[in-house]
């Protein structure tokens, strides 16, 4: 086991502006907006509201919009999930409802469709060259269920156990009059997990052991890292997402260390995404400690080295020759624009 220590210590690296993309100005206003970036910087964005695929290239114009409701050729139920495939120089946008795969040229063109024949959702898909898609089973251990890594093969059309979560899951719950609770709150412990080109890594964010595995689901080695801060929960912030009917079916001491702004030290996540960059580098991302605040992370080789530190406005969903894309949302030209920003890391 590699042992990761006092990353907190480290000078801060610099992020410097790179570039935005101003996705409301061809029509996506969604408040869950999956994207892709392509190897030349083209982006492709799934507006899972109204149905359809925007792209555009790397000085963010407009390209192509692609695809409408509907169950046909090229058409979406409910996409909610999109990578690039940088072996076939294509995006793949995976539809829940229509339970297919579709892929998609840079110019907006639909290649192909492939029926995915599983009733399983595939909760956080990613996918590994033309034919594997890796995705969670019972990420949050919801009714004692183990969480696992799962392996979908399209070729075959069958799904595989990877990766098993072996803890005890009654850890990462709150145990009340004898009886253990798990909610569904946005800061839950989940399972994460991304894939490099060259390996998996996966980790419960409540705890602190990342695992390096194979693409086959062998250990590559385990890093125990060093917990970001755990903030408070906010009692507005609580009111604001949920009404009064959710915190009433709550165990009263729960709701006792919610009003207190306490933390809950096994019920909220030190770490709140995970990325592997195309170095096969570890990006590792916590909690804002307000709700304007920035997200500290960390880079990690794949011996628990830190390769540098930092804080990022919001929390990226990918990382790419050190450059971080996130969204942004209502701090556009008018308010409640959706922002695509590019921001480079030097360490």
């Amino acid at each position: 086991m590699f042992t990761l220590l006092f990353w907190t210590l480290m000078i801060e690296g610099k992020l410097d502006s790179v570039q935005s993309y101003n996705l409301s100005e061809h029509g996506v206003y969604g408040t869950i907006i999956p994207f892709a970036i392509a190897d030349d910087g083209h982006v492709a964005v799934v507006e899972r509201k109204e149905k359809f695929l925007l792209i555009l290239d790397e000085q963010g114009e407009f390209v192509a919009k692609s695809g409408r409701k509907g169950q046909g050729p090229g058409e979406f139920q409910h996409p909610y999930a999109i990578v690039w495939l940088p072996s076939q120089a294509q995006f793949a946008v995976i539809d829940r409802d229509n339970s297919r795969l579709s892929r998609w040229d840079k110019q907006g063109k639909l290649v192909s469709e492939t029926y995915l024949n599983t009733a399983d959702y595939m909760l956080s898909p990613k996918l590994l060259g033309a034919d594997t898609v890796f995705w969670t089973k019972w990420p949050r251990g919801i009714g004692g269920n183990q969480p696992s890594l799962q392996k979908f093969s399209l070729s075959v059309m069958k799904s595989s156990q990877v990766w098993a979560y072996d803890g005890n899951i009654t850890d990462l719950m709150v145990k009340h009059e004898g009886r253990y609770f798990q909610f569904h709150f946005p800061w839950d412990p989940g399972l994460l997990f991304d894939v490099g080109s060259e390996l998996i890594a996966v980790m419960f964010g409540a705890e602190d052991k990342l695992q390096l595995l194979g693409h086959d689901g062998k250990s590559m080695g385990t890093i125990k890292v060093k917990e970001f801060p755990r903030p408070p929960l906010d009692p507005a912030q609580v009111a604001k997402e949920f009404d009064n009917g959710y915190l009433a079916d709550m165990p009263k001491d729960v709701v006792s260390v919610i009003k207190q702004k306490q933390p809950l030290p096994k019920f909220w996540p030190s770490v709140l995404a995970l990325l592997v960059d195309d170095r096969n580098q570890v990006w590792l991302f916590g909690s804002a400690q307000s709700n304007d605040g920035a997200h500290p992370f960390v880079v990690l080789d794949r011996k628990g080295a830190t390769l540098g530190s930092g804080s990022v406005p919001a929390l990226p969903a990918q990382v790419r020759d050190n450059r971080l894309y996130y969204l942004g949302l209502g701090i556009g030209e008018q308010e409640g624009d959706r922002i695509l920003k590019v921001q480079q890391f030097r360490p």
